[in-house]
C-alpha cells in the first residue's frame, strides 16, 4: 500500500524520526518533544506580543521538534525526513538561536550552553556548509523505517532521495 505523502507529515514522520534517534542516543538526558520555544506572549494595545514587546505575526509560539536538557548543556533539535524540507528546518533553528534563551520553561537550567542540531536522514552538501556557516551541527541518522518510507515515496517526489547502499 502506497504512502499518503504529506499527510500529517510532520506529526507522524519527523515527530517519529526525532523521537526514535531522541531515545535510541540520549536515554539518559531529559527529552522533551514537541516543545515551545521563545518568551511568552502577551496582548497589549490590541497587539499580540512577546513579553519583552516585540511585534509578531503569529498566536503561538514556534515549536522545536526536540530539546534534549544534557548536564551542561540544551540541544534544540529540528528534523527534516524529505530533503526539500531541509531548509525549512534549518531557517527554523536559525530563528529558534535568539528565542531559545527567553524560553520560560528553560530558565532554571541558564548557567547551560544552547546547541543547536539538524538531524537529517541524507547528507546535504549545500545544507552542511550553511550548518557550519551558522554553527549548527548537522546529524546524519538513516534508520530501517525512515528507509523504508523514502523507499515507498520516492516515485512520488520530483527528484528521489538517493543514499548509498
Amino acid at each position: 500500500m502506497p504512502v499518503r505523502a504529506f499527510s500529517k507529515y510532520k506529526r507522524h514522520v519527523e515527530l517519529a524520526y526525532v523521537e526514535d534517534w531522541a531515545y535510541t542516543f540520549h536515554r539518559d538526558s531529559w527529552i522533551w518533544t514537541n516543545a515551545p520555544i521563545g518568551p511568552d506572549l502577551e496582548f497589549r494595545d490590541g497587539k499580540l506580543v512577546y513579553a519583552r514587546g516585540e511585534g509578531i505575526k503569529s498566536a503561538r509560539r514556534p515549536r522545536a521538534d526536540c530539546i534534549i536538557i544534557k548536564p551542561r548543556e540544551i540541544w534544540v533539535v529540528e528534523a527534516a525526513v524529505l530533503p526539500h524540507r531541509y531548509p525549512k528546518a534549518l531557517g527554523d533553528l536559525i530563528l529558534y538561536k535568539p528565542l531559545a534563551p527567553q524560553t520560560p520553561e528553560l530558565r532554571k537550567y541558564a548557567d547551560r550552553d544552547f546547541k543547536f542540531k539538524l538531524l537529517t536522514p541524507l547528507e546535504h552538501p549545500r545544507i552542511r556548509e550553511e550548518c557550519l556557516k551558522h554553527g549548527i551541527e548537522n546529524v546524519v541518522w538513516m534508520p530501517p523505517l525512515t528507509r523504508e518510507y523514502l523507499s515507498q515515496l520516492a516515485p512520488y517526489l520530483r527528484v528521489p532521495p538517493r543514499w548509498g547502499a
